[in-house]
């Protein structure tokens, strides 16, 4: 056999199969320590081709988004992936995608070593090499290396570091157009955390929620081999705050003290003892991977256990018209209900929280949750955008059908919140609908001393200083006191509801840069107010013979 005809049958082999030259060793790479040495895959990298060559054998087209902690070799094997296509493959095009030039550049030198150093017996001939292009002359294929790209088509994509775009919903909608919805192409889009609902983030959500074609490929800090440490020999696992819980890390995820040591060192060194930090750069959940610009206010292990354990979807939605409710199994509507009211009349079991958002576009939400005291459970929630008017209307309508529930409304705007309506819409509850069971609380003037009562719950530095501090009592305390709060969009707002400080250094909280409160406020309102309310107390319908407008409080 010539030279050229086994240098035929070879390249025919990596045409259809675009793994062997990595697998044989022909895949030369650059150490840490700046050595040349054969690609030889870790087990996530093998874990990812394997993903890879499936999704393509069955037909489809790969959209892979991967978030993931630092030092895996995503990149590396991606780069090779690359090169082992467009270098066998005829008509291939690839983009490499960054958000810098000198990174796109960084991550493409790996392209253009692993062709300097491939066999020159099966080497594909190049008709131009420069900074931003690698043009094969004999089989049509290229790779381009960009910042972004709006125009050509492109079968392979890869975007590195995706969270860190500076203006990545530009740059990836016109990237993407580029790649057409076909088996055989590849697209994929990996980062290590950079805060929360940026671009990446929201991908990511999107994805696990089904609401598109991607798939998650995440990878946690303990999947490579590496990241251990030989521990000293009185070396134990504990719960503290500047570790975190090493016990339940240990037990969930079969990890050995020599890893947990070395998640230690690496708090220390490496993450100037700020464990939060360590979780966005080696995040052991994909929780961990996204968090807040700030520290989380709750704990995000505990709120996860909590959104497994207790939220449930709706048992019915509908729409509120005037004072008519119109409920669907399964149906659709800014009205949420897991439970219906009860049968028997009682007084002081239901109150209302409502937190107040805006009608235009991107305002927050206007949002109410019914809350049953008794068994100690959210039963409905109102959310969506309304004017003072429909809002107050429906706040009184749910309130009526749960038996005439305590209505908590905040009144005020806080900090930087602009979608403030609370006075207006308690003015309709009040003085419109004559609703009586309202919230009220006690003002003191601070030049006489004299006190008032005022309608509506007062956010201050206070008073959020007690939503606060109550809603992480719920968080903390709920397996062993349990509070159903059904409602897994709560959980989702309080994943990214941060402490930070204002430029006078005074503390506050508030949702991460780009996220939503409203949940998480209308909650806490509503176990405050629920808090000090008397003792619920069913009517004994023998000895009262009361109207509807005799009951309400």
């Amino acid at each position: 056999m010539t030279t050229t005809e086994s240098r035929q049958i070879i390249r025919s082999q990596y045409e259809k199969d675009w793994r062997l030259p990595i697998v044989s060793g022909l895949v030369f790479i650059k150490t840490k320590d700046m050595k040349l040495i054969p690609l030889k895959l870790n087990t996530v990298q093998r874990r990812l081709m394997m993903k890879i060559w499936k999704t393509q054998q069955a037909g489809k087209p790969v959209r892979l988004l991967i978030p993931k902690a630092r030092q895996h070799g995503i990149s590396t094997f991606t780069e090779a992936m690359i090169y082992c296509i467009t270098a066998f493959q005829p008509n291939t095009n690839a983009i490499i995608i960054a958000d810098e030039k000198t990174k796109a550049r960084g991550i493409f030198e790996m392209s253009k070593l692993v062709h300097r150093k491939m066999d020159p017996l099966i080497r594909t001939e190049l008709a131009k090499s420069n900074a931003t292009e690698l043009v094969f002359s004999e089989n049509e294929s290229k790779i381009v290396v960009a910042v972004d790209a709006r125009s050509g088509t492109f079968h392979l994509f890869h975007s590195s570091e995706t969270a860190f775009y500076r203006h990545a919903e530009e740059t990836m909608l016109g990237a993407l157009q580029t790649v057409p919805d076909a088996p055989g192409t590849i697209v994929i889009m990996e980062s290590t955390g950079n805060g929360v609902m940026n671009y990446f983030h929201r991908a990511v959500l999107n994805a696990l929620a089904g609401r598109s074609e991607y798939e998650v490929f995440f990878i946690p800090w303990f999947d490579n081999p590496d990241y251990q440490t030989r521990p000293p020999k009185d070396f134990q696992p504990t719960v503290s705050a500047e570790y975190g819980d090493e016990i339940a890390l240990k037990n969930e995820f079969k990890l050995s003290n020599a890893q947990l040591y070395w998640r230690r060192k690496t708090i220390e060194n490496k993450c100037g003892g700020d464990l939060h930090k360590f979780m966005q750069e080696y995040p052991a959940t994909i929780d961990e991977c996204f968090q807040g610009s700030g520290y989380p206010v709750f704990d995000h292990e505990k709120l996860t256990a909590m959104d497994a354990a207790g939220s449930t979807p709706p048992f019915m939605s509908g729409w509120i018209e005037g004072d008519e409710i119109t409920l669907s199994p399964g149906g659709r509507g800014f009205l949420k209900v897991w439970e219906k009211p009860t049968e028997d009349e009682w007084r002081h079991r239901y109150v209302i929280g409502a937190d107040t958002g805006g009608v235009y576009e991107g305002a927050d939400y206007s949002c109410a949750y019914v809350y049953d005291r008794w068994n100690r459970k959210v039963v409905a929630m109102i959310h969506g955008h309304f004017d003072a008017y429909e809002y107050a209307r429906h706040l009184v309508t749910i309130g009526t059908w749960y038996h005439n529930a305590r209505i908590a409304v905040e009144i005020n705007v806080w900090a930087s919140e602009t979608d403030d309506m609370g006075t207006t819409v308690i003015d309709k509850i009040v003085s419109l609908y004559k609703y009586k069971n309202y919230y009220t609380r006690k003002v003191v003037n601070k030049t006489d001393k004299t006190e008032t009562t005022e309608v509506g719950w007062h956010t201050n530095h206070q008073t959020k200083q007690m939503i606060v501090d109550r809603l992480r009592y719920l968080v903390n305390t709920w397996e062993d006191e349990p509070v159903g709060f059904m409602d897994a969009g709560f959980i989702e707002e309080a994943k990214t509801y941060i402490v930070d400080r204002t430029k006078t250094g005074i503390t506050t909280w508030n949702a991460a840069e780009g996220c939503k409160d409203d949940r998480v406020m209308a909650m806490g309102i509503t176990l405050c107010v629920a808090d000090k309310m008397p003792k619920p107390k069913q009517y004994d319908p023998d000895a009262y013979k009361q109207t509807v407008s005799d009951r309400i409080l």
